[in-house]
């Protein structure tokens, strides 16, 4: 096919009737296999899209879409001319009606189609050429069928155990069942109560030995006192005594006289 003929696949549109219309290749299989799928699934969602040999097989037909088929974000200019490595095409455009397009692209949908006149939904007049897959139907992939899910459903009968569950709700307090914060507030006040004790001991013990050494003092204090007197009243008789022997013995007899 020569390159003025080439045509989007999807909606039959060619640059050499639109100049504002940029045709992309269907990129070829390798690192990016996502890719390669979604651009497969956008153009054939009936056929072995998921397979390598078919992505590959597309890509050798030179298969393309036109820049309709993307959104603006996928492109690197303004202009439309390049695809980002990412690119995939948007199924928006699926939603669009044959008023908006040229008389061109209208007949190749109307080929495929059949007739209309009026105005309705391109995704309706195509409806017999594209479906949406039912999954409750076979459909082209690595299974053969997919059955309805509930046909693979087993359902399991669980025992009931609760008979074998200890009844011990009879020596649970009703109130502490009702708050479990019961239970907490008790513990923080009894630890609030011994600590408030303890001060109260320690106080106490600090006041024991301040009077013990309160005692001892006093007793010390006495013991002193009267080991001073004492040793004042001995001093007293000493004086006295040796008075008596110092007195001369003149003084003595004029006394007696």
């Amino acid at each position: 096919m020569k390159e003025n003929e080439w045509k989007c696949y999807k909606c039959g549109c060619s640059p050499a009737h639109d100049r504002n219309i940029t045709l992309h290749r269907f990129p070829k299989p390798g690192k990016k296999s996502l890719r390669c799928e979604l651009w497969a699934k956008y153009c054939f969602p009936h056929d072995s899209w998921w397979s390598p040999e078919f992505q590959n097989k597309l890509h050798s037909k030179h298969l393309m879409l036109c820049t309709k088929h993307f959104k603006k974000s996928s492109f690197i200019d303004n202009f439309g001319k390049r695809l980002v490595k990412s690119a995939v095409p948007d199924e928006e455009f699926d939603k669009i009606t044959l008023a908006d397009l040229n008389l061109e692209q209208r007949n190749v949908i109307q080929r495929i189609a059949g007739p209309s006149t009026t105005k309705q939904p391109l995704s309706e007049n195509i409806q017999k050429t594209i479906t949406v897959p039912n999954v409750f139907e076979p459909v082209a992939g690595p299974s053969k069928c997919i059955q309805p899910l509930c046909e693979n459903v087993h359902y399991k009968t669980i025992p009931d155990k609760t008979s074998a569950i200890p009844q011990v709700t009879e020596n649970i307090n009703p109130v502490a069942a009702a708050n479990p914060s019961t239970k907490n507030k008790k513990d923080k006040d009894m630890l609030i109560k011994m600590k408030y004790h303890l001060r109260k001991i320690n106080r106490l013990q600090k006041n024991v030995k301040h009077l013990k050494n309160e005692a001892f003092l006093k007793s010390a204090w006495a013991t002193i006192s009267m080991t001073m007197a004492f040793e004042v009243e001995c001093n007293s008789d000493t004086f006295s005594t040796d008075q008596v022997l110092t007195t001369p013995l003149e003084d003595v007899q004029s006394t007696g006289d």
